[in-house]
């Protein structure tokens, strides 16, 4: 199986001097669901962050435009986030879905994409597999997010 994760939009050293990460959309949500994609196996290596499925239930949008009440997109983390409503800012990606934009290493919100701003790769991919497919496996190895 070939598959590739990314903390950033950047794939390759060309791409590292793309300028900062933006957002299409921002809205307030509520995080319902969290489903973590399989950790990759790496013999010679520890992994702090890999790509885990949020479903994110939209109570208003605050920028930009979206029409769906509950969404999925992807995050880079490496636990389970706290379940409550905050803004989430997003970015439209090549699959159709959404990747979630952070803020930078000094603590700055990123700006606004500009409508010809190409959108970027999801944060996990595979040459055989969909995106519902990876997150089928996620869930089927974890489950849901812990009940407390």
């Amino acid at each position: 199986m070939s598959l590739l994760l990314s903390a950033s939009a950047a794939d390759d050293p060309a791409e590292e001097a793309a300028p900062p990460p933006c957002y299409d959309v921002a809205v307030r949500a509520k995080l319902i669901d969290q489903v973590p994609s399989l950790m990759p196996e790496c013999d010679d290596c520890i992994i702090m962050s890999w790509p885990w499925f949020l479903d994110l239930k939209v109570a208003k949008v605050l920028e930009g435009s979206i029409d769906a009440k509950t969404i999925t997109a992807l995050n880079v983390q490496h636990t389970y986030l706290q379940s409550r409503y905050g803004v989430w800012r997003l970015r439209r990606n090549t699959a159709g879905g959404f990747n979630v934009v952070r803020t930078g290493a000094s603590g700055e919100l990123p700006l606004k994409c500009t409508p010809a701003m190409a959108p970027p790769k999801p944060y996990i991919r595979s040459k055989d597999k969909t995106l519902d497919d990876l997150r089928n496996e996620g869930f089927g190895y974890y489950g849901h997010f812990p009940k407390r």
